[in-house]
């Protein structure tokens, strides 16, 4: 008869033990509950201070109690001008660390028979100035050199002068005046060019133009020559702009579009000449004035990654060259740096 005694005893134990722990539990959520009442309450206190006229010292309550579109609007604002900031913050960075599709390779005045040191194509080395390729043209590949020049004829002719290079300058301090066999006929050049040139060959000075420009003093005439690689090609097309103003600065721009390569004098269009296959493209460094240079000076050339359209050329033209010396020189600056446009309209 002890055993049911024993079993009632613990069924009481059982129940009294439930009862403490729902006891406990139910005290643990009235305490969290009083705690957050608690936190809510001071933070309600915190906050009334502010619709205070003694706490924040105003006698109007209408600012205080103020919650109407004109607040709101200065919220706006205030987020609006953050994102601004905040995202002239990333242009910059942006720019900090990518190289410029412009750059200006010379951003003054140079005398032409001083060669330049190389502008490095090495993106390890802290001095080097990429030329970025066009990047998803709706033509395709697409550049424009933009320099402004003023050429003082040599008292030898036929020799090659070179205004800068893309390419891979082997010997940069020996002068261009034995032109090699190899590389393309001079009378191969009348074939595709608006002028008459001479019967001799181009230099094996660059096996690389991605462009090469030069200037010739054929004895009587001064013509530029523009030489480019093209893909499946061993030798450059070479396009040629006779009659070069003499003493007299002048713009020349370089524009590529995919196989098409315009030539503007002063803004205006003086040939375009389409090229067999796509221009071929390098890596090497860019030569200023190589090879004892020319005869003259040259001003702001300038790189762009993209083609630039007749507006924006003419607004370069419409300028003037940068006059200011890059370095001391001792040599005098001609004053006829005018401009000449009217001899290049017969182009049109």
């Amino acid at each position: 008869m002890a055993q049911p005694n024993s079993l009632t005893g613990i069924g009481e134990k059982i129940q009294d033990a439930a009862t403490t722990a729902n006891e406990n539990i139910q005290a643990a959520v009235s305490n969290v509950g009083e705690s957050f009442g608690a936190v809510k309450d001071s933070i309600n206190n915190t906050l009334s201070d502010f619709s205070s006229k003694s706490s924040v010292a105003v006698n109007d309550s209408s600012f205080l109690d103020s919650n109407s579109i004109i607040a709101k609007f200065a919220f706006l604002l205030l987020v609006l001008f953050g994102f601004v900031m905040l995202l002239y913050l990333g242009v910059a960075l942006i720019g900090y660390f990518t190289s410029n599709p412009n750059p200006v390779l010379i951003p003054g005045q140079i005398i032409g028979t001083i060669a330049q040191p190389p502008v490095t194509q090495n993106p390890t080395l802290a001095t080097s100035l990429p030329i970025l390729w066009s990047n998803n043209q709706n033509t395709g590949l697409e550049y424009t050199w933009s320099v402004w020049l003023q050429y003082q004829p040599s008292s030898i002719p036929n020799i090659y002068q070179p205004v800068f290079i893309k390419g891979d300058c082997s010997n940069p301090n020996t002068p261009i005046t034995n032109p090699g066999a190899g590389v393309l006929n001079r009378t191969q050049i009348a074939q595709t060019s608006a002028g008459m040139a001479p019967s001799y060959s181009q230099p094996t000075f660059s096996l690389n133009n991605g462009p090469g420009l030069y200037f010739v003093n054929d004895s009587t005439t001064a013509n530029l020559y523009l030489l480019i690689d093209t893909i499946n090609s061993s030798t450059p097309t070479a396009i040629t702009i006779p009659n070069i103003p003499i003493d007299k600065y002048f713009h020349l721009a370089i524009r590529c579009q995919n196989i098409y390569i315009d030539i503007y004098i002063n803004g205006t269009v003086v040939t375009r000449t389409q090229l067999p296959n796509v221009p071929k493209q390098n890596f090497y460094n860019v030569f200023v004035c190589p090879a004892g240079g020319f005869g003259g000076f040259l001003s702001t050339l300038q790189y762009y990654s993209r083609a630039l359209s007749v507006v924006d050329i003419n607004a370069i033209a419409s300028g003037k060259p940068n006059t200011s010396m890059l370095s001391n020189s001792n040599t005098n600056i001609s004053n006829s740096n005018f401009l000449s446009t009217s001899w290049y309209n017969s182009f049109v």
